[in-house]
Order: C-alpha cells, then sequence, then structure tokens
C-alpha cells in the first residue's frame, strides 16, 4: 500500500497529523492550565471570580484553532466558505463570553444584548452574501460553478466579443 502513495501524499499525510498533535496539546494546555488557574483563583481570591475571563478568552482561541483543523481535515478549500464558519464559531464564542462578562459584572444581562444583535445581523448578512455570491452550484454540464465565477466567464465572453469586433 505504501508503494502507491507518493512523496506528496505522505507529506499531506504527516501535516494532518502534525495539525491534529497541535490541537491536542492546545487542548491540554488548556485544560492543564485552566486548573491551576481555577486553584490560583479559590487560593488567593476566593470571592471573586476572574477565573471566567482569561477561560472565555483562551475558549474562543481554541475553538478556532480546533475549527481551522476540522476544516483542514475535510478538505473544506473554499476561503469564502471557511470565512463563514469561522465567522460563526467567533461571534457565537465571542458572545458567550460577553454574556457571561456582562452577567458577572452585574448580575443582569444587559449590554450584551446590543453586541449580540448587530454582530448577529452582520453574521447574517455576511451568511446571506455567501449564499447568494459565492456558494458553488451544479450546472447543467455537471461543472460546479459560483455566480461569482458564472459573471466571470460573462465578462469574459463581452471581452472577447468587443476585441473581435474591433
Amino acid at each position: 500500500m505504501n508503494q502507491t502513495l507518493s512523496e506528496s501524499d505522505r507529506k499531506i499525510a504527516r501535516e494532518k497529523v502534525m495539525f491534529r498533535y497541535s490541537v491536542k496539546v492546545h487542548a491540554t494546555l488548556f485544560v492543564l492550565s485552566n486548573i491551576l488557574l481555577f486553584i490560583l483563583n479559590l487560593i488567593f481570591t476566593p470571592g471573586i471570580l476572574w477565573i471566567v475571563f482569561p477561560f472565555f478568552a483562551w475558549l474562543i482561541g481554541l475553538a478556532i484553532h480546533c475549527l481551522s483543523y476540522i476544516l483542514y481535515a475535510r478538505g473544506v478549500y473554499p476561503n469564502t466558505k471557511r470565512a463563514v464558519y469561522f465567522l460563526v464559531t467567533a461571534y457565537l464564542f465571542g458572545m458567550i463570553f460577553l454574556f457571561v462578562t456582562n452577567y458577572i459584572t452585574l448580575g443582569v444581562i444587559n449590554w450584551a444584548v446590543y453586541p449580540a444583535v448587530f454582530g448577529g445581523a452582520a453574521v447574517l448578512i455576511y451568511i446571506i452574501i455567501y449564499l447568494l455570491f459565492f456558494r458553488r452550484k451544479l450546472t447543467d454540464m455537471g461543472i460546479i460553478k459560483s455566480r461569482m465565477d458564472k459573471a466571470v466567464e460573462k465578462e469574459m465572453e463581452k471581452i472577447a466579443k468587443k476585441r473581435q469586433s474591433s
């Protein structure tokens, strides 16, 4: 079996393994560091729960790191599709961070609603733009093209006709 695989296949397999290990190391450091921070929080400032701030801030980074590995391992290569996944993940984990921060600092949830609503609207607009312009569909001839690809081809046809008429 190894004889049929090329060196580039081996390189890709090695990159996937290295990427997977880096995510595991990141997750392990996240857990161990936050256990240590929690213990320090209980020992030195038992009345103030400051551990949630570094925990949720770091959780956003870990979520993005895990997502980037999943997208790489599954072969999601269109950058626009990746951007949608990253944006939604960052928004969701960022909102969790803001709502927890809001509740811990004030005891109620009031100001975190504003970034959730306006940020959510921006994410929704981004998703709509992606669906309208960048999502690829199968054409009649079995070729996968996005609306933008089709528009580029149409524009190229116009340029070709213009050159022929000159």
